[in-house]
Order: structure tokens, then sequence, then C-alpha cells
């Protein structure tokens, strides 16, 4: 029986190892004449960076190359540097991880939106023009190269908040595995481990239908298939391009959808103990899976018919830790993470079986 189906995809996407060299045309065709970019850390040493560089650069104008030194980015960080960006410039591209593609984003609202950055969060709210966006993500895990959301830290509150708006799409996506190939292991299994939280929360939200399903079946068996590999053969061109081929599809679901426990538990434990988000919500999956099938969800088998041993065997290879402790919580911090929560609550509500504040808080007493 068909449902009742709304959705979106409002995407430009081209993939396949060096198709980054493709988005020079696209600059030309566009006429994005003066660009600007913001990097990750580590791309300036990619040689296949150096070598996009020398090639854009005979036949269009950089204005800046800014490199993002926000792990976590706040909205004081956007402040800090929105006005080195000249309001000149036709198009940002962002070559990084989710962090570094958020403040892309940001950047890209704020250069015409003159208020206070925090005036901004929300849905929608940007009146001026967004500037054009390429986003060419160099981890496979946080999808934000497939939405119109960016999210940072307002530092007053210690929470999470986000500029989303429909003018934030990128213009263009490219998923080239030559930006990905010298991920740390690290930053491998914990965008990768996020990816996964994505997909699997998104097939299993009370918001899912039928393309969040389409979609995120997908990501999981390329990620399911490939990850590993990755870890294994960082090197391995075909495992690292379906691994960002299915962090992408994890990302067209969980827009298509919504996020639920575990992504929401993330973000207290990210912003108040410093644990990257992908390996926050590693952390929490199997817990929240393993409530979920002892509380009578039986719809995981449409993914995989042995879900939870599969994600208990990834996590015991990757080494992801069995105890808040190890990420320095204490019992003391439960009822500070619990009123994290209640801000986000109505997101834990699109779980597919009910859980109750007290249920969660009693499971992280266990964890710790």
């Amino acid at each position: 029986m068909t449902e009742n189906l709304t959705y979106s995809l409002n995407l430009n996407v081209i993939s396949g190892n060096r198709s980054s060299i493709k988005l020079i045309d696209f600059l030309i065709d566009n006429e994005y004449t003066d660009i600007s970019f913001i990097l990750d850390p580590s791309v300036p040493s990619n040689l296949f960076w150096n070598e996009l560089k020398d090639l854009i650069q005979k036949k269009i104008n950089i204005n800046l190359i800014h490199i993002n030194q926000s792990l976590e980015p706040t909205y004081s960080y956007l402040e800090s540097i929105r006005n080195q960006f000249s309001v000149d410039t036709k198009c940002i591209i962002g070559i990084g991880g989710g962090s570094t593609m958020d403040v892309t984003k940001g950047i890209s609202a704020l250069i015409h939106n003159k208020e206070h950055s925090l005036s901004y969060r929300g849905f929608n709210l940007l009146t001026e023009q967004v500037l054009p966006i390429i986003l060419i993500p160099t981890t496979a895990g946080s999808g934000s190269e497939s939405t119109p959301f960016s999210v940072f830290i307002d530092e007053e509150s210690g929470r999470k908040f986000g500029i989303n708006s429909n003018d934030l799409f990128p213009a263009l996506t490219v998923l080239d595995p030559q930006f990905v190939m010298t991920c740390p292991e690290s930053v491998t299994i914990s965008s990768g481990m996020d990816a996964m939280v994505h997909t699997i929360e998104a097939i299993s939200s009370k918001k899912s239908n039928m393309i969040a399903k389409m979609y995120g079946s997908y990501a999981y068996n390329l990620l399911n298939q490939n990850l590993e590999k990755c870890v294994s053969d960082p090197l391995d061109i075909k495992a690292r391009l379906n691994t960002l081929i299915g962090a992408h599809f994890a990302g067209i679901a969980l827009y298509n959808s919504s996020g639920s426990v575990s992504g929401v538990m993330s973000y207290p434990l990210g912003t108040k103990f410093k644990v990257p988000h992908g390996m926050a919500g590693a952390f929490f999956l199997r817990h929240i899976i393993n409530m979920n099938i002892n509380k009578g969800y039986k719809e995981y088998d449409f993914l995989d018919i042995n879900l939870l041993e599969r994600i208990n065997e990834l996590s015991e290879s990757f080494n992801i830790p069995q105890k808040l402790s190890f990420f320095g919580m204490k019992h003391s911090d439960i009822d500070e993470f619990m009123y994290q929560l209640d801000f986000l609550w109505s997101a834990i509500e699109q779980n597919p079986v009910d859980l109750t504040k007290q249920e969660i808080k009693q499971l992280l007493e266990n964890l710790i």
C-alpha cells in the first residue's frame, strides 16, 4: 500500500575519483569569477588539493582561503571570521568534514545578512542573498552536503542551534575519494558511525517514509560493506567512494525523516565532554537499538535481521567505549545531561517506541 508522501531532493551531485576537477567548468558556466575557500586544517597538505588549486587559479580568482579552526563551531567563531570574506565573493567552496561544511554554510549566509548570527537561529530567517555554496566532504559521515542545515553552539547556553534555510542547499556537491584517502583512522570511524546513526534513525523514526527507507537502506548497505575496509586499507579508493556515497544517502534519508535518541543524546555528550559528534552518537546507538527491540520494535529487520549483532560487532571492532565514565561523565552529571535533553525532547519522541525520561535517565545511570 502506498503512503501519502512529501519529500525534497534539492541536490546537484557529481561523484567519482578526481571528480573535483569538474567543478572548474561549473564555476565558469555559472560565472563564479571570484571565489573563497573554507578548508579543514588537513586539506592544504593534500597533494590533490594543491593540484586542484593550481588548476582553478588559472581560470578563477581566489579571494581568500580560510582554514577552519573550530572542531565544534560556535556562533562566536562565525562572528570572529565573517568580516574576512569580501562582499564581492560570488561563491564559497567548503572542503572538509561536517564542521567545516557547516561553517561554509554559515558564512555564505552572513556575508549579505548583516545581523548577529544568533539572530538567524531557526528556519528560513535569512532575508538577504545567500551566496552559492559548493561542498566537498573530506569525511564520510555528517551528511551536511545533503542538507540545508548548519549547526553551531551557543556558548552562553551550551546548546546547539542551527541556521537552517532552503537557500543553504549546496549549488554543487562533489564526492571525491581523493579528499578522504588521508582521513585518520579515528575520524574514519567516528564519521562512518555518525552516518550509520543517521541511516538507522532515519528508517526507524516515526517520521520515516519510503524515500527515507529507500536511501537509508542503500546507505546502510554501502556503509556496512565498506567502512571496515576503509579502516583496514585506507587507500582503497572504491571503499572510500562507497562510504562517501553511503554517508551522502544517509544524509538524504535523515533530511526526509528525522533523527532520534542516539543523535540527540550525542549533543550534550559532545558539548560538555568534548566527545566528537560521531563517536558520541555511536556510543549510544547499540543501547538504543537494544531498548527498542526489548520494547517490541521489529522493523529493524528492514535493514538487517541481525542489526543489533552487527552494530555490536562494529562497536567492538572500532573500540567504541562501553562506559560514559571513559569520557569523564559521572553520576553527578546526569541531571544536567537530562536538562539539556529537555530542549531536544521533541526529537526523542520520534523514536519508534515511546521512551520515558525515567528510562533515559536509568540508561545513563547504567552506562556510567
